[in-house]
């Protein structure tokens, strides 16, 4: 999600990642965000910026469907290779040692197979 403060005309002022006082949650394919960062002084940082948030993101969402096509036997861990097999074990039992251990998708979210 993003987070964005507004002037008195509704014009994006500046850009966050987590919610923060003074700050209204926008969609990401909203027009004003694209406007924003293209008028940006330091637009190329920020599109760097967003990126790399997206991107770990987008990883951490791809490993919950393969944890989820692993629970429902439509692969093995194995069909991996060693080097991710060994990083997704790894990353579980950190996740397990974390109090915050919420996947991107919930059970509710989920496509019924």
């Amino acid at each position: 999600m993003l987070y964005v403060k507004k002037d008195a005309s509704g014009n994006i002022t500046d850009i966050e990642f987590h919610p923060k006082e003074g700050f209204e949650e926008i969609s990401l394919n909203d027009p004003q965000v694209s406007h924003f960062i293209a008028q940006s002084e330091n637009s190329q940082e920020l599109i760097q910026e967003l990126l790399e948030t997206l991107d770990l993101k987008m990883i951490r969402s791809i490993e919950d469907i393969i944890q989820i096509l692993i629970d429902r036997d439509v692969m093995l861990i194995t069909d991996l290779p060693e080097p991710v097999q060994n990083i997704m074990l790894f990353k579980k039992k950190l996740r397990h040692m974390n109090q915050n251990n919420s996947p991107v998708f919930e059970d509710e979210d989920m496509i019924k197979l």
